[in-house]
């Protein structure tokens, strides 16, 4: 038996299109029975879910996604479910850091695109609802940029402007992959590689990181993702691909996590079904009271 779950979503709290109200509203639609806002180096969204009046038929999990650098210079995504909200946190002092990190980032990239000759200021862009909800990233400038009609999508922005090795990318200082598993730990929460085939360019490779990363600490991996759903960077897993995966969550002990990695113009809500024993185990000891009654 198969459960409807979505762990990894995103609003307008980073760098999603919709609210949480929406998307909470679209995943009662849709039958999900357990959700999680996983906002980017953010926990501002997740504080506003839990926040909101409890619904009957929905299980809240409080969530986060973290960019994160492997020393040897790969890129990984590291969710972290059940983290406390708590602003004493080590979590929380870092997710401060960032911000005030990106904030500069993004006043570099509009003065590069200033002079590239586009229209846009940092004035316009903090009074964008997402800045005021604590979201500062590349999204912002790609949506005022099709807005004004330089571009026809935000991905068409990015393709030729922000992302790395195009005129108005800044490179990001990012957390290092260890740090964030600590930090995700230290916040009672529990970590999950992201969409493992993101960026993918070798299994040898994809495998050898996953070993180091659970030797840091990595409790799962979000095997259960709709790859078809979403656009990816690299190769598309295969059959052997995902089955290789398998094995290796089996042989480590991993838990296994499932989502969509909505974000309102990019995944698809409601896509991703959950085997009820993995999804037993993901929350058998976060959540012991719903593990009861779902007889896990």
């Amino acid at each position: 038996m198969g459960l409807k779950v979505d762990l990894h979503c995103h609003s307008i709290f980073s760098d999603g299109k919709l609210s949480v109200e929406q998307i909470q509203k679209m995943a009662i639609q849709k039958g999900i029975k357990a959700l999680s806002i996983t906002d980017h180096d953010t926990l501002e969204g997740t504080r506003y879910f839990l926040a909101l009046p409890r619904v009957d038929r929905l299980w809240r999990i409080p969530g986060i996604e973290i960019n994160t650098g492997m020393e040897n210079e790969e890129s990984y995504h590291i969710i972290g479910l059940f983290v406390s909200i708590d602003e004493k946190t080590k979590l929380h002092k870092k997710l401060l850091e960032l911000k005030r990190i990106r904030e500069t980032r993004l006043e570099r990239m509009v003065a590069i695109l200033k002079e590239l000759g586009y229209d846009i200021s940092m004035e316009e862009v903090r009074k964008r609802p997402e800045a005021k909800k604590g979201s500062v990233g590349r999204p912002i400038i790609a949506r005022i940029l099709v807005e004004k009609k330089y571009f026809s999508s935000v991905r068409e922005v990015f393709e030729k402007l922000v992302n790395p090795g195009k005129p108005a990318y800044v490179p990001r200082k990012k957390i290092l992959t260890k740090e964030a598993i600590q930090l995700i730990l230290d916040a009672d929460g529990i970590p999950i590689l992201a969409h493992p085939f993101h960026g993918f360019s070798s299994w040898h490779k994809l495998r050898e990181d996953i070993e180091q990363m659970v030797s840091w600490g990595l409790k799962g991996i979000e095997y259960y993702y709709d790859y078809q759903s979403y656009y990816t960077d690299g190769e598309m897993p295969s059959k052997r691909h995902n089955t290789d995966l398998l094995e290796l969550i089996r042989r480590q002990g991993l838990l296994s996590s499932g989502g969509s990695d909505f974000h309102g113009d990019r995944g698809t809500l409601g896509n991703v079904v959950m085997p009820k024993d993995e999804f037993c185990k993901l929350i058998k000891e976060k959540m012991p009271t719903l593990a009861e009654q779902l007889n896990c």
